[in-house]
């Protein structure tokens, strides 16, 4: 569920810029609803760092691929 609901009339003023600023710092979802009653959930996610693999990569692995 989120945390804040807007119209689309309450976002004419805010360029999408500011919007999503906005969404990221304060941390919580947004429901825009439009005239029809359709709607959209913005919400920030908190990506984790992917970890470092310990390996290397063959100097010529491009040739085995296109070999076969």
């Amino acid at each position: 569920m989120a945390d804040k609901t807007m119209n689309l009339e309450d976002m004419k003023d805010l360029s999408a810029d500011q919007f999503l600023r906005e969404i990221i710092q304060s941390h919580q979802s947004v429901t825009v609803v439009d005239e029809k009653g359709h709607t959209v959930e913005i919400r920030p996610i908190g990506l984790t760092p992917l970890p470092e693999l310990e390996g290397s990569v063959p100097k010529n692995w491009k040739d085995g691929i296109y070999a076969q």
